[in-house]
């Protein structure tokens, strides 16, 4: 139901619930409905992208630089910060030559509440000002074409202003009720706060398959064909940084509005 998916009086419910704290005693029946609430949400597309189309292959590096921009028009943008720097680390198998992990990290603002809670549980916020682009929750699980389990490393933000560092992994291997909801709850184990902040917000992926070795290929290849305009029609972004084959490669717009692209070994 697309109105019960991105209903904001449903997201604020659910901020009330108290699922940052898995392991408190009351949440078994705040735990039945969330479940319920997370099938319903996820499990259309967790099958759609069973066999994923060739734009759902490629799309992912743009989803995760899309959510990382729009992290700028946050509440949680307390010190106005203007630009955001994108860092995308491949790790190759050194025989192989394969991609083994995709790290997607940035130096945005901290997540608050409502935004964590609709990455993880896949609840649509809406867009609450109008130069965001994406809608996190409901982009993001295209980035699973690469691997159904992501690790989530970010800085998260109270609503006293306290800013903490939390850790958590979302799995997403299930395609029917009984597995999504034990992924659901292995997810609900998984959350911790950690005494450091993070340098960056980060996503990890393991890559695995053959089809996800693809979809790594063709996404970095429509990136680096389409950066320049993006960069160009995106002053948010301060920088795109790719770290292959021991390569960094640093993609931004100078004053006159030309790609630079600058390899570092």
């Amino acid at each position: 139901d697309k109105q019960l998916i991105e209903d904001n009086e449903i997201l604020q419910a659910i901020s009330k619930l108290n699922i940052a704290q898995p392991n408190n005693a009351s949440h078994n029946e705040n735990d039945i409905l969330l479940q319920k609430l997370y099938v319903a949400n996820i499990k259309n597309r967790l099958n759609e992208i069973q066999n994923p189309k060739e734009n759902d292959k490629m799309r992912w590096p743009w989803e995760l630089i899309q959510n990382a921009k729009d992290s700028l028009f946050s509440p949680s943008n307390t010190k106005d910060q203007k630009k955001v720097e994108i860092r995308i680390e491949i790790t190759k198998d050194k025989k192989t030559h394969k991609c083994t992990e995709i790290r997607f990290r940035h130096d945005g603002p901290p997540f608050t509440d409502d935004s964590f809670i609709g990455l993880l549980y896949k609840i649509s916020q809406g867009k609450d000002n109008s130069k965001t682009t994406g809608r996190f929750g409901t982009g993001f699980i295209s980035t699973h074409v690469l691997s159904k389990v992501v690790r989530i490393n970010v800085n998260r933000i109270n609503k006293d202003g306290k800013v903490y560092g939390f850790t958590a992994t979302m799995y997403r291997e299930g395609t029917n009720d009984p597995d999504i909801i034990e992924d659901f709850k292995k997810m609900q184990k998984s959350q911790r706060v950690i005494e450091h902040l993070w340098q960056y917000n980060e996503f990890v992926y393991n890559i695995s398959s053959e089809e996800s070795q693809e979809c790594v290929m063709l996404g970095l290849n429509h990136l680096k064909a389409h950066i320049a305009p993006a960069l160009i029609n995106c002053h948010e972004i301060d920088q795109v940084v790719l770290v292959e084959d021991d390569v960094e490669t640093k993609y931004y717009i100078k004053k006159e509005k030309k790609l630079k692209i600058q390899n570092i070994k």
